[in-house]
């Protein structure tokens, strides 16, 4: 499984949203940011969630962005080997 939808299965959770959405989210995010999710590193995710994920989420009218971003990082934390297998 990789990291988007590890993350796209999280995000699905907290927001109440679908799957195949919730990671179009990220995906967005990171395009926004001008980086590949699927080269990207552990710092790379941790600044597309505080920032550009935050935003896009205030942008479809989510409530409590800070909290579910809050919950992002903590899951990327505790998930950071999936940034470090294969290396």
């Amino acid at each position: 499984m990789n990291a988007i939808s590890i993350f796209g299965q999280i995000l699905s959770e907290k927001i109440n949203l679908k799957l195949m959405p919730s990671k179009g989210v990220i995906r967005i995010a990171f395009v926004e940011a001008n980086l590949d999710p699927n080269t990207s590193k552990y710092v790379h995710y941790k600044k597309v969630f505080e920032e550009y994920l935050k935003e896009r989420l205030e942008r479809i009218g989510i409530e409590n962005t800070a909290d579910i971003v809050e919950y992002m990082i903590s899951e990327l934390v505790r998930n950071q080997a999936v940034f470090t297998m294969g290396s």
